[in-house]
């Protein structure tokens, strides 16, 4: 069975991984990816529960039908006609026992197969949560990550352009060192 894109958990892209982080609405997004593991976590428990009650229901079924071919039985060996004269009538009605009897076996049996079959799927969803979890817990990671590499940044960028701002001091040196070495090449320039 496949499953949504959702619970494709191995098959984040280059491009989802950046429309999380790559825009301001990446914090929304990850909460809305929770909320909907929360709401399929509670899905999976009410499957489990709603699996739980039918099979309590179809076990009382079968002891009632149990019970009543217990009865039958014990009425056809004591010789006890159930429904007024004739084994005819016993035998029908036993015919018609055994047939709901044979019924309620098919039922249980396909019921059985249902439960398994929803509780591996259960456990399917519950591992595509898990990592679900996972790659959350991993993105947030990164996002946070990259929040620190962009601060990181922002501060370099920052100390950079103090960096690069001249104090007055050193301007002044500068022009006053421009200003003789002009006059010393005005002079050679004269004596030439």
């Amino acid at each position: 069975r496949e499953y949504p894109k959702l619970f494709q958990v191995d098959s984040f892209s280059g491009e989802t991984r950046e429309a999380i982080f790559g825009s301001t609405e990446g914090g929304d997004k990850l909460n809305e990816l929770e909320e909907k593991i929360t709401r399929f976590s509670g899905q999976v428990e009410g499957m489990d529960t709603t699996v739980g009650s039918q099979m309590d229901h179809i076990q009382a079924q079968i002891s009632d039908m149990e019970r009543e071919m217990g009865l039958l039985l014990e009425r056809v060996n004591a010789g006890i006609p159930s429904m007024g004269d004739a084994a005819g009538q016993d035998y029908a009605g036993l015919s018609e026992l055994y047939s709901k009897f044979q019924m309620l076996q098919k039922e249980v049996t396909d019921v059985t197969g249902k439960a398994d079959q929803l509780e591996e799927e259960k456990e399917q969803r519950q591992m595509h949560i898990e990592a679900l979890i996972e790659e959350l817990s991993h993105l947030r990671l990164m996002k946070a990550d990259k929040e620190d590499l962009e601060q990181a940044l922002q501060d370099k960028a920052d100390q950079n352009a103090v960096n690069r701002k001249v104090s007055h001091e050193q301007f002044d040196a500068i022009c006053d060192e421009l200003a003789r070495n002009l006059e010393e090449a005005l002079t050679k320039l004269t004596k030439q």
